[in-house]
């Protein structure tokens, strides 16, 4: 059968896909939920947690064969992008739920819009290494170390080799911190998108297999059209301002490239 290697996303724990781990335990397949790095209960303060630091931990979980499906929630497709793009042939499927969907050169400050930046600032004035949890997350969420959001990703291209690939696309109230990541999924031809109406920090209730990753998704459709055809398709505005919050996206990418320049590492 296949092995599951579930991701969670920021500040929370492999405890987040416990009823996912349970439901594909009971249809025969192995679910290895991790706790990323520095997200334990009791974390170590004194040693320095990136990206890449969660990109070797989860690519060391995933063994030998080429029959593992990773899936990454939220910050956590960053994650799963670098450990594809590192060994391919090890990967059968990825299944982003609601998450980064990096290229190369990018870091989750530069994907996001400016409200999950704000949380990135505030959120670690307290200890200067971990962004605090929201006020609405589980009682077991913890700081999340903070470079891992700063650091951007090296990419080869060589994740796009994987031959399932699964964009889980969470409804929002607002502007989703995905936005970004959900266009370029909408895009590529060889992406999966669904539609996930359900709150993002809730337990997956997407159904996995391996043959069709996101079975209960209420909507499936395949992803057509360039970005900005996409981009016009899904905006919920009025058709005249379509083109104006187009042309925003490419703006506020191109301003946050510049302010970010400093972090770009190799």
């Amino acid at each position: 059968m296949t092995t599951f290697v579930l991701v969670p996303g920021a500040c929370h724990g492999g405890w987040w896909y416990e009823p996912l781990a349970r439901l594909l335990e009971q249809d025969g397949h192995t679910a290895v939920a991790l706790t990323l790095a520095g997200l334990e209960e009791k974390p170590r303060l004194d040693q320095l947690i990136t990206l890449a630091t969660h990109v070797s931990q989860v690519a060391a979980s995933v063994p030998d064969g080429a029959d593992t499906v990773l899936v990454g929630h939220s910050y956590a497709g960053s994650v799963i992008t670098g450990v594809a793009d590192r060994i391919p042939e090890r990967i059968a499927a990825l299944v982003y739920l609601d998450a980064f969907l990096p290229e190369d050169g990018d870091s989750c400050w530069s994907l996001t819009n400016d409200e999950q930046r704000d949380w990135y600032v505030a959120g670690c004035a307290r200890t200067g290494y971990g962004v605090d949890p929201l006020p609405f997350f589980d009682e077991r969420a913890r700081p999340h170390p903070v470079a891992t959001f700063l650091q951007s990703l090296p990419l080869t291209g060589a994740w796009r080799q994987v031959p399932t690939k699964h964009y889980v696309a969470a409804s929002w109230p607002d502007e989703s911190p995905m936005a970004l990541s959900t266009l370029r999924a909408e895009a590529d031809p060889r992406m999966v998108v669904h539609d996930w109406n359900t709150d993002t920090t809730s337990w997956p209730t997407v159904r996995t297999s391996s043959c069709s990753c996101c079975e209960r998704s209420p909507a499936t459709r395949p992803a057509r059209g360039s970005l900005d055809d996409r981009a016009a398709s899904r905006c919920r505005c009025r058709p005249e301002r379509r083109e104006q919050r187009i042309e925003q996206r490419r703006h506020e990418r191109q301003a946050t490239n510049i302010r970010m320049s400093p972090f770009r590492g190799h």
